[in-house]
């Protein structure tokens, strides 16, 4: 069995196995961390309960970070890495808290960085070992295509990679003879049959047939082609899965492929379900989130929390609030509904006139941004200039009035009128009283 069917959700059955062994392996770990800080091996029953919540947090933390994600698509070293983050720094923040508020899960920041770095070690050791001894294809069940038309190209084109083809292998698209050759474009193998559909799964090790026909009435005007249902019972009976493309993408992809969908599906599908038990568990839910989230935070909020003032609840601070925002607001409302409004109007024509409209906004929007950074840069430097004058201006002013005070021949004053120069500061600045250059 490749998939189990957790709270309407398929997970994978090699990766849920492969995550409780290495929950085992962090367990392990957790009494070789202690051996290797104290030159001994702890009891087992009084170490059990901190080695179970190690075990919890880092399998928690990989599952977080992705590692048991059935596409992964960087291979071992991605793994490795993402193992690394969940442990050193999810996992392990995670278990310093825990420690903190629990007593009885304490393991010691020595002991924890033992076990911490020991786990990564045998985890690593343990995923080489599993993967070299057990083929990669042990847990896959073979899948068989029926079409190779529009529906069946969803298939060829979206998981012909092997990292897309992590639960399952595929034996081929076997061609009904009703439909257009779509996928061997793809480089798929394309299977032409006389043999009745349930002996050639059974010949060949077929374990689920996936229904990808355009066509799906049962018998077609010409008598050629069409749903073979009796054939699909058949395999049925015999113990051979049978499902539809659009479930076997949702299952497979953990995506709902829109393409595909049939007004029947939003119906008969069992993704909605709504009554009092889950409208109360999920308010509860949200109830007690919140109320803990508030207990957290509280120690913190309570610093700053201060007695309502009623000054702050006087109409004429707020009426003038309201009549300099409210203009504001409703630009702001008139803009965004204007531009909401040609979007769905430009939706209404296809989809390349509504790329092609959003093409334009974002260029408009820049074509505005450039103005607006131009003339903040000529205003900035004409500020700088400005307050450059007045302060030359205000300097030339106190060597004049110094000039005029001191007495002529006594001191190093010079008389009124008898300076030399201007101070000079640099080019391209004032000099003197109404003199810039």
């Amino acid at each position: 069995m490749p998939h189990i069917r957790v709270l309407r959700h398929y997970i994978h059955t090699p990766l849920m196995v492969l995550s409780a062994a290495e929950a085992l392996v962090v367990m392990l770990a957790a009494y070789l961390g202690y051996a290797s800080r104290y030159r001994e091996f702890p009891d087992f029953t009084s170490h059990l309960l901190p080695a179970v919540t190690l075990a919890v947090v880092f399998v928690s933390a990989m599952i977080a970070m992705g590692v048991y994600e059935s596409r992964v698509r960087e291979g071992m070293t991605g793994m490795s890495l993402r193992t690394a983050v969940a442990l050193f720094l999810l996992g392990a923040t995670v278990m310093v808290v825990l420690s903190a508020l629990i007593p009885d899960v304490r393991m010691g920041s020595d002991v924890l960085l033992f076990a911490t770095l020991e786990a990564f070690i045998l985890l690593t050791a343990f995923r080489l070992l599993v993967f070299a001894l057990i083929h990669e294809d042990t847990f896959k069940k073979q899948i068989l295509i029926l079409g190779i038309g529009q529906r069946a190209l969803k298939v060829a084109s979206r998981m012909r990679r092997r990292v897309d083809q992590r639960a399952f292998v595929l034996a081929g698209f076997l061609d009904p003879g009703s439909s257009v050759d779509q996928v061997s474009e793809y480089g798929v193998r394309i299977i032409n049959s006389d043999m009745p559909l349930a002996a050639y799964c059974h010949e060949h090790g077929v374990e689920e047939v996936v229904v990808a026909m355009d066509e799906r009435r049962r018998n077609l005007p010409q008598g050629d082609g069409g749903l073979p249902l009796e054939e699909l019972m058949e395999c049925r009976l015999t113990g051979i899965n049978v499902c539809d493309v659009q479930q076997f993408i949702e299952r497979e992809a953990c995506k709902v492929d829109v393409d595909l969908l049939r007004p029947s599906w939003l119906v008969f599908s069992d993704g909605f379900h709504a009554g009092p038990v889950r409208a109360i568990s999920k308010q509860s839910f949200d109830l007690l989130a919140s109320i803990l989230l508030l207990l957290i935070a509280w120690p913190i909020l309570r610093r700053h929390l201060s007695a309502l003032d009623p000054v702050s609840l006087a109409v004429r601070p707020l009426w003038r609030m309201i009549r300099i925002g409210a203009p504001v607001g409703g630009q702001f409302m008139i803009e965004i509904g204007a531009f909401g409004t040609v979007a769905l109007m430009m939706g209404t024509l296809g989809e390349v006139e509504l790329s092609g409209h959003n093409v334009a906004l974002k260029l408009a929007s820049f074509s505005f941004m450039v103005p607006s950074l131009s003339w903040s840069a000529h205003d900035r430097h004409w500020i700088q200039s400005n307050e450059l004058q007045r302060t030359l201006q205000y300097r030339v002013k106190e060597m004049e009035t110094k000039t005029v005070s001191s007495p002529g021949g006594s001191g190093g004053g010079l008389p009124c009128g008898q300076m030399d120069s201007p101070v000079d500061p640099g080019p391209g600045v004032l000099v003197g009283p109404g003199r810039f250059i």
